[in-house]
């Protein structure tokens, strides 16, 4: 019994650290087919995935690169930002739980 609520302020005080933690996310790139301009940042956007464990461990603000010369951080705080964007990771696990859903595997 005691072991548990020693697991539970060691949780409590990790989810506190969270609270006060900013993200700051800028992704560069050298291929001249993504530039935009002068500029070399690319979307740099968090997937919904991310977003919702952002928000589960309360992370207060995220700020990441959008690849726009006029605009080139957005962000803000993390309650108020939504995402439809899904990383390539996230669509392949999709991908292949419909797969196995159907029950074909290729």
């Amino acid at each position: 019994m005691r072991r548990g609520r020693k697991y539970q302020k060691s949780i409590d005080k990790i989810f506190k650290k969270f609270k006060s933690i900013t993200i700051v996310v800028i992704r560069y790139t050298n291929d001249p087919h993504h530039r935009h301009s002068d500029m070399d940042t690319m979307i740099s956007k968090p997937c919904a995935c991310c977003m919702e464990i952002m928000k589960m461990l309360h992370v207060k603000r995220v700020y990441y690169s959008t690849g726009d010369p006029e605009r080139p951080i957005d962000g803000g705080r993390v309650r108020d930002l939504e995402s439809d964007h899904l990383s390539q990771l996230s669509q392949y696990h999709r991908r292949r739980l419909a797969r196995e859903m159907s029950g074909g595997r290729q």
